[in-house]
């Protein structure tokens, strides 16, 4: 953890989970089953959030 006497204007939060899962990364000759689809879901709807938030939302604040 960072930590500083002065006061903070902004924080940053860091989301860091595995990324993509695929059993054939590990050497396993099969489908993915339904905890890699639900962990792949999860990551695109982190990654999509996180452009939303750092990118879209501030572009429309400077247009506005």
């Amino acid at each position: 953890a960072l930590h500083s006497q002065q006061l903070t204007l902004a924080s940053v939060i860091v989301v860091d989970t595995p990324g993509l899962r695929n059993p054939r990364h590990s050497g396993d000759d099969r489908a993915a089953g339904f905890s890699e689809l639900c962990h792949n879901y999860l990551q695109e709807r982190l990654l999509e959030h996180y452009f939303n938030h750092t990118f879209t939302n501030t572009l429309e604040r400077y247009t506005q």
